[in-house]
């Protein structure tokens, strides 16, 4: 027999600067629908005035959006970015109105809808794409937004898919919890199979945790070592005088450039086994946030109340890792660029510190959320 199924529709709200994440979305709305019909009765439904509005005559363009779509909907999420919108008659853009209508809903009814609102932190690729007017509308909806409630920033299309897919799971968590009417006695039976499923996913957590400290530990240990060649490259330099040793400055130069190349190599193969063992084992953690609430605590807890004291301890190294980064990136930046070698390799090395800083907060940032997540599973 079919089972029920709760459909939660999700209202899209932003202007067009935030297609590529509108598209993402669509994309982690079918991916975590997958998951949770594996184990639960709930799927999303995305809504939005491009697909769920017809042709029509009305007051403006708006109105006819807001009559056609109503509120039949549970959850309002917002992007903005660089661009605030069109105004209509009734608010400074269509995504400001669309928002107003789903807070007054909120206002007179909290159970009745969620709203969730993330902003774009991102450098556009071109000045020209500044639009300043609109950029000040958005700050300003911003501070007002955060003096209401509590809103998500990323940095990366990446952040973005992964921080709405850990946001929909909870959800999904959340709802059905408060609507669940009845223990599913008549699913106990298949819950045996489903257990193979977790304590497996709980293994790879722990194997993907440990992979991950010690990537960290190795990242740490190799920029600590950069570091004081670095800060004794420039003690040496600042020893020399020019132009009398303008040929032994060369000398020093060229060979710690020749160190920064090699340093570049090692950083950038550590930080792709980073990117990849920490990847696993926030997709581990993704499904087990999905099958965790199908088991009772004592058939869980010594695996599942764990996992977010592990997060939390992964924070420490990777707050260590940036700090040092932080520390390597300014100390090599300031050596003056003298040789043509040196200035090659040290943008190499600095494109690579760059890249590597933005990985490690966009980690760290994830496993506070994560955290977050897993702590109100385990309640």
């Amino acid at each position: 027999m079919p089972q029920k199924e709760d459909v939660l529709r999700i209202l899209v709200a932003s202007p067009s600067d935030v297609l590529e994440e509108r598209e993402k979305l669509e994309h982690v709305v079918k991916e975590v629908n997958q998951i949770l019909g594996l184990h639960h009765r709930i799927r999303f439904d995305l809504i939005n005035w491009e697909t769920h509005t017809r042709p029509a005559v009305g007051p403006d363009a708006q109105a006819i959006i807001n009559r056609q779509i109503g509120d039949e909907y549970d959850v309002f999420l917002g992007i903005l970015w660089m661009r605030f919108g069109t105004p209509t008659p009734r608010a400074a853009s269509g995504t400001q109105e669309e928002y107003e209508r789903a807070y007054n809903r909120y206002k007179s009814d909290p159970s009745s809808i969620e709203i969730m609102f993330y902003f774009k932190e991102a450098a556009p690729t071109s000045l020209n794409e500044i639009d300043t007017e609109q950029l000040q509308l958005v700050r300003d909806f911003r501070k007002k937004f955060g003096d209401k409630g509590l809103y998500r920033t990323f940095n990366s299309i990446e952040e973005f898919e992964k921080l709405t897919r850990l946001h929909l799971i909870s959800l999904a968590r959340e709802w059905e919890k408060k609507s669940r009417k009845e223990a599913e006695t008549d699913e106990r039976e298949e819950q045996s199979m489903d257990l193979l499923g977790l304590l497996e996913l709980i293994e790879i957590w722990d194997e993907n945790m440990s992979a991950t400290t010690e990537s960290l530990q190795s990242l740490y240990n190799d920029i600590q070592y950069f570091t004081k060649k670095a800060q004794e490259t420039t003690e040496e330099i600042k020893r020399l005088q020019l132009p009398k040793d303008s040929n032994k400055i060369k000398r020093v130069l060229n060979s710690f450039a020749h160190k920064m190349h090699l340093s570049a190599i090692r950083i950038d193969s550590s930080r792709s086994v980073f990117k990849r063992v920490f990847g696993d084992a926030m997709t581990s953690i993704e499904k087990i946030a999905i099958i965790a609430p199908n088991f009772g605590a004592g058939t869980t807890g010594g695996g599942i109340t764990r996992i977010p004291q592990d997060i939390q301890s992964l924070q420490t190294p990777l707050k260590s890792v940036s700090t040092l980064l932080s520390i390597m990136r300014t100390l090599v930046e300031t050596i003056p660029n003298m040789t043509a070698k040196f200035s090659q390799q040290k943008s190499k090395l600095t494109d690579s510190l760059r890249g590597l800083e933005q990985d490690i907060g966009y980690a760290l940032s994830l496993s506070i959320e994560t955290e977050k997540t897993m702590r109100k599973i385990i309640e």
